[in-house]
């Protein structure tokens, strides 16, 4: 029974990376309660949920999945993606910092803390981050996390040369080869997708039931401006139904990616694929 919950739990793993989160939540279910399994099949379909758009329900399994892993900052760190999406950042920031206090070299959580939190002493918090970056125990293709967020506390600060010089290092470190031949494949794959209207039908089944009005409302607002509050004061009326507008288009690009023929595309791919393509 152990081997088949690891095997089940890292078929489910595969298709959360391929952008399949319904395949994952019935792969895990069976999986959720048993003691050897429960926390990771919890954790995956914490995040398959996030994906779906229902971040609250994310929220209550990543929650359960802490209860037996409250060491995880992994776990800390997804949770508090989801609170940030949904508007909750006190919440997101304290997460976030549970996950640097479980790990104090998770470069991704002192990224996602710079991001939510303005801090009493920021200079400290840079001071925090360039000591990690010195102790040199950050894995090379993480270190780029780290150096991005304190160029970005620093550029708030107005202390634009040190700031440049961080973001430089993190461009530096993350620097991948421009493949531009492979683009223009990757782009042909997405219109012939998007002609045969094949992210239409995916996205009908991947819907749950909606208020019988089809006439969509969008809530549109600047980043951290209030868009997220908005909407879920609209959801709780009973006849309407938050769709979950955040993830949608990560989600369709991700199950493009086989129907375009370009499997493995690098993330942010397809938001590129949209720039090239918006004149086509």
């Amino acid at each position: 029974m152990r081997a088949e919950g690891r095997r089940a739990l890292q078929r489910a793993q595969s298709a959360l990376s391929a952008g399949r989160p319904e395949e994952v939540l019935r792969v895990a279910e069976p999986w959720l309660e048993l003691p050897d399994t429960r926390a990771d099949a919890q954790h995956l379909t914490g995040l398959a949920l996030q994906k779906l758009g229902r971040s609250s329900e994310a929220r209550r399994f990543l929650r359960r999945a802490l209860r037996a892993r409250p060491d995880s900052a992994c776990l800390h760190h997804n949770l508090g993606g989801v609170h940030r999406e949904r508007g909750e950042l006190a919440h997101a920031a304290s997460s976030f910092r549970r996950a640097i206090a479980c790990d104090p070299d998770h470069a991704e959580a002192w990224a996602a803390l710079a991001d939510t939190q303005r801090f009493a002493d920021p200079e400290g918090f840079v001071a925090q981050i360039e000591a990690r970056l010195a102790a040199g125990r950050v894995p090379a293709d993480r270190r780029h996390h780290l150096h991005f967020a304190a160029a970005r506390v620093l550029d708030r600060l107005g202390e634009t040369d040190r700031a440049f010089a961080h973001y430089e290092e993190g461009n530096r470190l993350r620097a991948r080869p421009y493949d531009f031949a492979r683009l223009e494949r990757i782009a042909a794959g997405s219109r012939r997708a998007y002609a045969r209207g094949t992210h239409q039908a995916r996205q009908a089944r991947r819907r749950g039931p909606a208020a019988a009005s089809r006439r969509p409302l969008f809530v549109v607002g600047m980043p951290r401006s209030g868009t997220s509050l908005v909407e879920q004061i609209l959801a709780s009326h009973a006849e309407v139904r938050g769709a979950g507008e955040l993830p949608d288009l990560g989600c369709i690009f991700e199950q493009l990616g086989p129907v375009a023929g370009c499997e493995g595309a690098p993330p942010g791919v397809f938001e590129t694929c949209l720039l090239y393509t918006s004149d086509a």
